[in-house]
């Protein structure tokens, strides 16, 4: 666990990879601090319960995979994404976070199914030594045009928008997207230039999401640097009417703009 409480960076410093970024309370948006929906979190064992310091990816005690694990700041237990007596305010959280005995690396977010935000997680995309991004994420930014921040490894970002998850895809590749039961760990090292609160961003989130779908459909190996904006123009202009979510015509199975075959499915007319 990282022993510095007050770990507050610039989003273009050279990122800590031995220690979390933030939580640097004043780049967490105030729509998200007014909700009571706040954990802390620790790096651990889910099989042996046992706490690691932050970086550490196997435990020591039984070789399985550490993770995340979110804390209950009013009793101190585990937190649970789904049970929100274990969640608490905002002020409580980072209180808890900054006793000087706690073992926690930071403060989180859950998401909601009440609540209008959607997180979009992208992995492996920055430089923590640089803050350069890759051409996939700064694209994901500017499309989504929302809230940006550095994930606490320095090497991902997260993107706080609001809007809803259509049915399918939210995974692909360095890209997900939740909207419910997941929380995010939270740095508040905002990414200059992007809004400091969450904005609309339904056009974007449906691109990701028919992305994810696709992927997982036709089995193809879409990767994670496609140019998503070359995507979304394929495919403009050639929904099937009459259904929420948008399918392909039997009769578009490939598209040379984005070099990958889609599977033929049925649209809604038959």
């Amino acid at each position: 666990m990282s022993t510095d409480k007050d770990a507050s960076v610039d989003a273009g410093e050279v990122g800590i990879l031995n220690a979390p970024l933030g939580p640097a309370p004043e780049g967490i948006p105030t729509a998200l601090r007014d909700r009571e929906a706040w954990v802390c979190w620790h790096v651990g064992c889910r099989n042996c319960h046992t706490t690691v310091e932050y970086g550490v990816e196997t435990c020591p005690e039984c070789g399985e995979d550490t993770s995340k694990i979110p804390d209950d700041p009013t009793s101190g237990r585990y937190a649970s994404s789904t049970d929100s007596a274990t969640w608490t305010r905002f002020e409580a959280a980072l209180a808890y976070h900054e006793r000087e005995h706690t073992d926690t690396e930071g403060v989180g977010y859950v998401f909601t199914e009440d609540g209008p935000f959607v997180g979009v997680d992208l992995d492996n995309c920055r430089d923590p030594e640089t803050g350069d991004l890759d051409p996939w994420a700064a694209d994901a930014i500017e499309r989504c045009a929302s809230y940006a921040a550095v994930s606490s490894s320095g090497t991902g970002i997260h993107i706080l928008a609001v809007g809803e998850l259509p049915e399918g895809g939210n995974r692909s590749g360095n890209v997900e997207m939740y909207e419910d039961a997941r929380y995010f760990a939270l740095t508040g090292v905002h990414i200059d230039g992007t809004p400091e609160e969450p904005q609309s961003a339904q056009d974007a989130i449906d691109v990701y999401s028919l992305y994810g779908g696709l992927t997982r459909a036709t089995g193809s190996l879409l990767r994670g640097d496609v140019d998503l904006l070359a995507l979304g123009a394929a495919v403009q202009g050639r929904w099937c009417v009459g259904v929420r979510r948008p399918r392909f015509c039997r009769s578009h199975t490939r598209d040379p703009s984005v070099g990958v075959t889609l599977t033929p499915i049925p649209c809604c007319a038959g």
